[in-house]
Formats: C-alpha cells, sequence, structure tokens
C-alpha cells in the first residue's frame, strides 16, 4: 500500500460521516497536492492559514446533519482531522511524512486477522472530546468553554467526563463494528474501493429503541425545568430535598448529560428558596441573623438569579442539542455552585465577616472566582463604606448597624441602660449641667478590623482601626461634651470632600492618609478645648493642692477656720458655717492669687467642702471633705469615677492632717500650762515648789513621748507628699507635656480652625511611619490615652503601699495585715494618746488653779487624776510604739517591694 492509499485511509476515517464519498475523493486530491508542494520544494514553509482555509471550504460544502446528529461531533471531526494534516505538514522530510502515516493509519484501521477478516483492536478506544481537547494538539486561538475551565477544582468534574468517555467509547466501538462488518461483506476492498455507505449507528438503532424520546422532545421541556418549573416529561419534587425525575426512556448518553445539565436547575431552586424564607421573616430572625450588611449580599444574589432567568429564557431555548445545552449552561453551574456555598455561610457568619471572606477572594488566581466575588463584594462594600465614612466625619452610628456586630466599631447596650441624649433642643443648654451620651459605650473590636481595607499588616490595620475609632468617638466628645458645633461641622464638610473625590476600597494609600490629617486634626483640637476652655492642667493642679493637700498653706487655713465645728456632732453641722470657712480660707491662703484671673474665677469657684453621712457619734473630724467640681468635658478625661480615689486619698490623708493639729493644739497648750507653773515655782511666797518640780519633770517625759509621735507622724505626711506624691504628680505633667506638640503637623493648624489641605500624595506615610507626626516628637494623646495617662496617675497612688488595703503583697509577715491597716491603727493610738494628753493638760491646769488660789480643797483627788492620766498615757505610748515596731519590721521583711520597703523603714525609723 503506497502512503497516498495510507493518505486517503487517514481522511475516510477522520471525516465527519455527512462528508460523501465523492466530496472524501475531493478533499483526498487537494490536501495531496498540499502536502507534496511542501515536499518537493524543502525551502516553502508550511502556511497554517492555507490549511485551515481548505478545512473551512469542505465545512461548509458538505451535506447537512441529520436531524439526530451532533454539531459537536462534526466539530471534533474537522478539528482532528486539521491537527493529523497538520503535523504531517510540519515534517521535515518525506520520510518522516511517510513513517508518520502508516503510524495513524494502524492506529485508525481495524486489524485484519489471519483468515483475512477485520477485528476490533482493544487498545483503540477513543476518549471523550473533552479528554481529547486537553491531551492532544488544541488550537489556542479558540478555546471552548470547557477547555476553558478544564483545570477548574470542582469535585464532580471527574464524574462528568465518565459519563461521556463511556457512552462515547460505546458510540465508537459499535460504529466501527459496523464499519467492519460492511467492509467484510465487500470481499475486503479498502475504503477507496467502496461505495458511499450513508447510514448511521443512530439510524440502524432506532429500528430496535422506537419507544426512546427524541432530542428535541427532552429540549422543548429544557428551560421550564432549569427555572424549576415542574413538567409532565421532568416532574421536580421541592420539599426537604430538591429531586428531579428523569424518565426511563432515554438513552443512557441522554441521560448522563441530563443529570449534568440539571445540577443548574437544582442549585438554582435551592437558592431561590433560600430568599423566598429570608423574606418570609423577620429581617432580625434569630434564625438566620440577618443584619443590613447581609441584606446587600441577598439582595445582588437575587438580581443575580434574575439574570440567570435571562439567560435560560434567551440562550437555553435556541440550543439545538443537549450537548450545546450543557457547553452554554456549564460557566452558570459553576457560578451557581460558588453562590451556594456563600449563602450556606449566612446564618453562621456575620455580615462583615462574609465581606472579608469575598474580598480574600479577590486574590485568589481564578479570574472567574475573582470576577464573582468582587462583583458580590461591590454589592456589600458600597453600605460599609457609607457606615464608615459616617463614622470618620460625623461621629455617627446607625443602630440597625452597630447592634448587628457587622462593624468593628458598635455601641455596647449590655451597659447600665441609660436614657441616650441625641442632639436636639436639650442638648444646646450648658454642656455643663445638661445631659450627655455614654462615650463609654461606644465600643472597639479588634478582630471585626477590616485588614483588606488598611492593607499592609495586621498590626498596623490595627493601629489605623483604632485611630478610626478614635476620630469618631472625638468628634462626639466635641459635639456633645464640649459644644463645638462650628468646628464639627466644618470637620464634616471639609473631609466628606476628600472621601467623595477617593475609592477607599482602591486608593487605599490615600485613605490612609487621610485617616492621618483627620486623627491629628481632632486630638489637637480636643487639646486645645481642654486647656483653653476647660484649664485641664489647672484642674489637676487644683486636685493636686486640695484633695491630695499638695497646698499645705491652704489646708492649715480650712483647718484653723474648721476647727470650732469640727469637734462638734455631726448632726449639727451647718453648710453655711462649711461655706464661710470654705470662703475664708481661699481669701486668706495662696489660693486669692486664682481671683479674677482670665478664668472668671471658675477653677476657684468648683472649690467645695461637703460632708458626708455621718453615723451614730460622728463629729465633724469624720464626715468633712473637700471637694472640686470638675467640668463634665473633664469628667470624661479625667473620670468621674477616679474622683473618688482623691476622695480616698483625702480621707488618708486628713486623719494625718487631724493627728497633726490635735498634737500641735494640746502641745501648745500645755507650753502654756508649763510656763505658769514655771512663774509660779519661782514665786517665794510658794510653799508647793517640791510638787510643782514633780509635775513639771513627769510632764517633761510626756513631752518627749508626744515629740516621739509627732515625728513619725511628720515623717509619714512628708514622704507621702514629698516623696511620693510630689513625684508621681511631675511625672504626669512631665508626660503630658511632652505629648503635646501641635506644631508642623499633618492636620489642623492649632492656632485657628481651618483645615489645611491634604496632600494626597506627598503626605502619605508607609508602613513604617503610619501614627507618627511629621515632627517626629511623638503622637499627641488622644482622649483615651489621656484617660489611660491619668488613670496610672491615681492609680500609682491609690496602690501605693501605705494607702492601698486591696494588694494581698503588701500584708505585713509579722502582723498578718495591709501595711494601711497599720498605719491607720497607729493613728487610732495617737489620737487615744493626744485625747489622753488633752486631759493631762486639763488636770494641770486644775492644779495650777489650786495652787495659784492656794487651796488644798480636793487636791488630791485631781491629783490621784492626774497620776491615773499618767498611767494610761504610758499605756498609750507603749501601744504606739509596739505598732510602730511591727510596721517597721514587716517593711524589712517585705519580699515584693524589698527597695521600696526598706527605704520607708530606714526613713520612718
Amino acid at each position: 500500500m503506497t502512503w497516498h492509499d495510507d493518505l486517503f485511509n487517514v481522511i475516510s476515517q477522520c471525516a465527519p460521516k455527512n462528508v460523501s464519498l465523492q466530496q472524501k475523493k475531493h478533499l483526498y486530491s487537494d490536501i495531496l497536492d498540499l502536502l507534496e508542494s511542501i515536499v518537493i520544494d524543502q525551502k516553502r514553509l508550511f502556511q497554517d492559514s492555507v490549511l485551515r482555509r481548505l478545512i473551512t471550504q469542505y465545512e461548509g460544502i458538505t451535506s447537512p446533519i441529520d436531524d439526530r446528529g451532533s454539531s459537536l461531533e462534526t466539530l471534533e471531526k474537522w478539528n482532528k482531522l486539521y491537527n493529523i494534516i497538520k503535523t504531517l505538514a510540519m515534517c521535515t522530510d518525506k520520510n518522516s511524512m511517510i513513517q508518520q502515516l502508516k503510524m495513524l493509519n494502524t492506529v485508525l484501521s481495524p486489524i485484519r486477522s489471519d483468515n483475512g477478516s477485520f477485528i476490533i483492536p482493544n487498545n483503540n478506544i477513543i476518549e471523550s472530546p473533552y479528554s481529547n481537547r486537553r491531551n492532544s494538539t488544541i488550537d489556542l486561538d479558540s478555546p471552548s468553554p470547557i477547555e476553558k475551565h478544564a483545570n477548574k477544582n470542582y469535585s464532580n468534574r471527574d464524574s462528568f467526563e465518565s459519563f461521556e468517555n463511556l457512552e462515547d467509547r460505546l458510540s465508537e466501538i459499535r460504529s466501527r463494528s459496523s464499519r467492519y462488518t460492511h467492509i467484510s461483506k465487500t470481499n475486503g476492498l479498502v475504503p477507496s474501493a467502496l461505495e458511499d455507505y450513508t447510514e448511521t449507528l443512530r439510524a440502524f438503532s432506532d429500528k430496535y429503541y422506537p419507544d426512546l424520546l427524541s432530542e428535541n422532545e427532552l429540549l422543548k421541556h429544557m428551560s421550564y425545568t432549569l427555572l424549576g418549573i415542574t413538567t409532565a416529561l421532568f416532574p421536580i419534587k421541592n420539599d426537604t430535598t430538591i429531586q428531579i425525575q428523569i424518565p426511563t426512556n432515554v438513552s443512557n448518553g441522554d441521560s448522563a448529560i441530563l443529570h449534568n445539565i440539571f445540577e443548574a436547575s437544582i442549585l438554582y431552586q435551592y437558592l431561590n428558596n433560600f430568599l423566598q424564607k429570608i423574606q418570609n421573616f423577620n429581617h432580625n430572625s434569630v434564625a438566620y441573623n440577618i443584619t443590613p450588611l447581609k441584606i446587600s449580599l441577598l439582595s445582588k444574589l437575587q438580581s443575580n438569579l434574575q439574570t440567570y432567568m435571562e439567560f435560560v429564557n434567551h440562550d437555553i431555548v435556541l440550543a439545538r442539542s443537549l450537548k450545546e445545552v450543557y457547553l452554554l449552561i456549564y460557566d452558570k453551574i459553576l457560578e451557581l455552585r460558588f453562590y451556594k456555598y456563600v449563602i450556606d455561610l449566612v446564618p453562621t457568619k456575620h455580615g462583615d465577616e462574609l465581606l472579608s471572606f469575598l474580598k480574600n477572594l479577590q486574590n485568589h488566581g481564578d479570574k472567574e472566582l475573582e470576577y464573582w466575588s468582587n462583583d458580590l463584594a461591590t454589592a456589600m462594600q458600597g453600605l460599609y463604606e457609607t457606615y464608615l465614612i459616617n463614622w470618620l466625619t460625623k461621629g455617627e452610628l446607625d443602630a440597625s448597624f452597630s447592634s448587628s456586630l457587622d462593624f468593628f466599631i458598635y455601641y455596647d447596650n449590655s451597659a447600665k441602660k441609660e436614657e441616650k441624649t441625641t442632639l436636639n433642643s436639650s442638648l444646646l443648654m450648658n454642656t455643663r449641667h445638661g445631659g450627655f451620651i455614654d462615650l463609654d459605650r461606644y465600643k472597639l473590636n479588634k478582630n471585626k478590623i477590616p485588614f483588606y481595607l488598611f492593607s499592609f499588616s495586621k498590626s498596623l490595620s490595627e493601629k489605623l482601626g483604632y485611630k478610626v475609632y478614635e476620630i469618631g468617638k472625638s468628634l462626639l466628645y466635641l459635639l456633645y461634651y464640649c459644644e463645638e458645633f462650628s468646628w464639627v461641622n466644618e470637620f464634616t464638610r471639609t473631609f466628606e470632600q476628600h472621601f467623595s473625590k477617593i475609592n477607599i476600597f482602591v486608593k487605599q494609600e490615600e485613605f490612609i492618609s487621610i485617616i492621618e490629617k483627620q486623627y491629628y486634626s481632632v486630638i489637637d483640637y480636643i487639646h486645645k478645648v481642654l486647656e483653653d476652655k476647660y484649664y485641664f492642667m489647672e484642674v489637676i493642679k487644683m486636685l493636686k493642692d486640695l484633695l491630695l493637700m499638695g497646698n499645705g498653706n491652704f489646708i492649715s487655713i480650712v483647718l484653723r477656720e474648721s476647727q470650732s465645728f469640727l469637734n462638734a456632732e455631726a448632726q449639727f453641722l451647718q453648710s453655711s458655717a462649711l461655706t464661710n470657712s470654705l470662703r475664708i480660707s481661699i481669701q486668706s491662703s495662696s489660693l486669692r492669687h486664682l481671683l479674677n484671673k482670665y478664668d472668671n474665677n471658675e477653677i476657684v469657684n468648683c472649690v467645695d467642702a461637703r460632708i458626708l453621712e455621718s453615723g451614730h457619734g460622728s463629729i465633724g473630724w469624720d464626715v468633712f471633705t473637700l471637694d472640686f467640681i470638675i467640668f463634665k468635658p473633664l469628667e470624661i478625661v479625667i473620670g468621674a469615677d477616679k474622683k473618688k480615689n482623691y476622695l480616698k486619698i483625702f480621707n488618708f490623708l486628713w486623719k494625718l492632717k487631724r493627728v497633726e493639729f490635735e498634737s500641735l493644739k494640746g502641745w501648745e497648750t500645755n507650753n502654756s500650762i508649763v510656763r505658769d507653773f514655771t512663774k509660779l515655782r519661782q514665786a517665794e511666797s510658794n510653799n508647793n515648789k517640791p510638787l510643782i518640780k514633780d509635775i513639771l519633770s513627769k510632764f517633761s517625759k510626756i513631752n518627749c513621748c508626744r515629740h516621739i509621735i509627732f515625728t513619725f507622724i511628720e515623717k509619714v505626711q512628708s514622704y507621702l507628699f514629698l516623696f511620693f506624691i510630689e513625684v508621681e504628680y511631675s511625672k504626669f505633667m512631665n508626660e503630658y507635656r511632652l505629648s503635646i506638640n501641635t506644631k508642623n503637623r499633618v492636620g489642623m493648624n492649632s492656632n485657628d480652625t481651618s483645615f489645611s489641605e491634604i496632600n494626597n500624595t506627598d503626605n502619605i506615610l508607609l508602613p513604617s511611619g503610619i501614627g507618627v507626626p511629621l515632627n517626629g516628637l511623638g503622637d499627641s494623646l488622644n482622649m483615651e490615652e489621656l484617660k489611660e495617662l491619668h488613670e496610672n496617675f491615681i492609680k500609682s497612688l491609690v496602690d501605693h503601699i501605705l494607702l492601698t488595703n486591696s494588694n494581698n503583697n503588701y500584708v505585713g509577715k509579722i502582723s498578718g495585715q495591709f501595711y494601711s491597716t497599720s498605719l491607720t491603727s497607729m493613728i487610732k493610738s495617737i489620737l487615744q494618746f493626744t485625747k489622753t494628753y488633752n486631759i493631762l493638760n486639763e488636770t494641770m491646769y486644775e492644779i495650777y488653779l489650786k495652787f495659784n488660789l492656794s487651796s488644798i480643797d480636793g487636791l488630791n483627788s485631781i491629783l490621784s487624776k492626774f497620776n491615773n492620766s499618767l498611767l494610761q498615757i504610758a499605756k498609750d505610748f507603749k501601744v504606739f510604739e509596739e505598732q510602730k515596731n511591727v510596721l517597721l519590721r514587716d517593711l524589712r521583711l517585705d519580699t515584693n517591694l524589698p527597695q521600696t520597703a526598706l527605704e520607708l523603714s530606714n526613713f520612718l525609723r
């Protein structure tokens, strides 16, 4: 057999069924001329366009297929023939071409047995068209939809191809068997000598299967079934599960492809059922946890299902075969699978989590998956952007959005229920006496910060998310507490314009730059308001001078002016007496320098004194306390509850001051009496000089004890005032001053209320510089940081070793009680000593009167009282000494703060 015969045999085997024998001969002649021209002229290059034009020409002139034929099979045959001829034409020489032809002829032709009949080779099963396309030479210029998804990772793909391979292989074997049988009846003539054999295998098999449904009949019901509409041919059961019944009188091949096609119908019905359930339930349904972001997602899915319906009604109804339907619907099946995966996440995930999931898929690598993800994310991010911009420009947080937990900032309704204040006429009153919103209820959830929006890194996103949180919260503070309506309105107008010019999900660097400017603008202005309008630094100093007794001059005068009622019973104290005493103390002390100054006496007018709740037997010393009325805006920074700590420290220091005051008062009384006794002793007419000498000698020893106690009290006060309170206050003020530097920073000029222009490129701060002002001197403290700074200051005071009674580390090893408790017990013992000391003074004065009047009546009784008081005061001093020694030993043995405790022990010794 010559190579010409081999070529004709290859062309006959590969040409579609609807090509007649005469057409095959013409095609063979044209291809032979093309190959011989290339073989003769070795320098002539193969031109693909010539062969493509030749194949296309014969595609157009071939006779039409029968009504049961397949256009897809015809196209596959022509492509296969084109690839074979192209391979032959590209051979380097004629011998290579002949070898290729022989090999192809061996593969494509039946094998003759020893007796001369043809048999079918067992290893020559042709794969499905989809498999052939992936494994053979293909035309990359026009990939088919199946090729387009050949490498997608979907679990059902292999099962799809298994049905196709099985049906195609069986069909191929049956058609070959029929063909070989015909050849054997023609006495073994080669195909070139045969007459045109036009009966197809389908036409042959139809005689034996007359009840099989035709493809046209199946196509009539296809569009209805794909839209979930039940028909007589394809009944649909849609209750707990979705089932489509396929008739039994369809071929195996048609049944397999119907299974694949109807996956789209089942997915469509599943999605549609879910959306219908959501519409039937209230949007606040616990079962589905529907939130505004989820509503946006579901609305987009509903729209996409509508697009699917339009696709079925316009494209599927025009399909001429089941395979064409499958090719058209395949991409939609993949898309519906993705929608099902997303919609299954709706009941278990919050809206922002779904948005993050979709945003992450936009970098998946699969272009269609990225497109579908972007399509859904775009529908959601519009709403998310609206709420984010409203928070950044107005401090506005929609209640429905906040309560849904779809945002990384939310309003905590679980806190103590208080009446919410809105911006209305009631808010226009003086905010220092009006109602306010509770800023502490606005919370930041770091786990929900959108990292895809702030990019770079997780740690950087947390910093930027925190700044976003502080911007909105600061705006609420300025608006509701400080009444800075004009400034906030200008801030809102300016930055709304900036945000309107960019897409924050695309131009993230510009978005971050604007956030930086907003942040420094608002915190700089808050510092300006705190200092200029509410005198922040002066108020802190006043709290230190009054409640921490830093101004000893003022406290001493208060004690002097109040002594008339401090020893009186608490129930008889009058507020007018307190007010009068406080007024005189201010005018007589260093505080008078604050009168009639730049603040119009606002600071001094906040100084107050009040009486605490009194118990049975309480006196003025027990219930009196100084107070300072903090401006309402400053309470947010200082903390209204933190003033209790100031008062707690004041109460402890007030006890020390009381001991000191009573001791000094008793000593002054004693000095006066001693002078009188000394004069009496020096009188020549006095016959009681030995007794007077004895009394003075004993009292001199008592005064030594008093001096020891007084020195101890002075040391405790000196340590607390000079070495502790003043040190901590200086640290606080230094940290605050270092953080304030509003010059040359991106943001608002602190000297006016206008906003500088934003340079969206020059001032973009990259990761290493994010959150750092351009002056490089460190951030100004925002409200939360300033509040934290003050909390640390007051906490350092309350947690001191001598003041706290809640830290188990500050418990004495010997006494087994807190150091503050031990010190309080010592103060009580000192007060008892002072009380006995005053009784001795009174007794001495009675003795002096007896001696001065030269009256001895009752003198023995008075001397007995004097001796009893001496014994009692000796016991009181002994108790003090024992308590002091235990305290000092506890401090020396302390292992938690060994350095501090040892220094304190040495200082108090």
